[in-house]
C-alpha cells in the first residue's frame, strides 16, 4: 500500500471519498474475503485517478486457486461493472498489471454482488 492512510479496507468502505492506494510498483493487487462462498453476479470497481491501464478480476473459493473473470488490457478507469455469470467466489482480487503514471492503483469503492 502506498501507506498506512490508504489501507484495504477504505475500498470496502462504502464511501467513495476514500480510497485503497497500492504501492508505486506493478504488479499490485487488493483481494476482498467476502466471509463465505457466494454465486456472484457482478464486480463494480470506481477507480481514482490514479488507474489501472491492464488488470484482471480473478475469484476463488479458497484463496490459493484463481480463476480470472475479466481481463481488461486497455482500461481507462472510470467506473467499470463487470458481469461474473454467478462465479462462486469466496475472495476476489482485483490484479493491477500496468498503471497510468507514475502513481500506484487506487479504487475508491470495489463492490460485488
Amino acid at each position: 500500500m502506498e501507506d498506512g492512510r490508504w489501507g484495504a479496507g477504505l475500498a470496502v468502505d462504502g464511501d467513495a471519498t476514500t480510497r485503497w492506494s497500492s504501492a508505486f510498483a506493478d504488479p499490485q493487487w487488493l483481494t476482498v474475503d467476502l466471509g463465505d462462498t457466494w454465486s456472484l453476479t457482478t464486480v463494480n470497481i470506481l477507480w481514482q485517478s490514479a488507474h489501472a491501464t491492464a488488470y484482471h478480476v480473478d475469484v476463488s473459493t479458497d484463496g490459493s486457486s484463481w480463476r480470472t473473470v475479466h481481463t481488461d488490457s486497455a482500461a481507462t478507469g472510470g467506473e467499470v461493472t463487470i458481469p461474473t455469470a454467478g462465479a462462486a467466489a469466496r475472495y476476489v482480487r482485483v490484479l493491477g498489471t500496468a498503471r497510468n503514471g507514475g502513481y500506484g492503483y487506487s479504487i475508491l469503492e470495489l463492490r460485488v454482488f
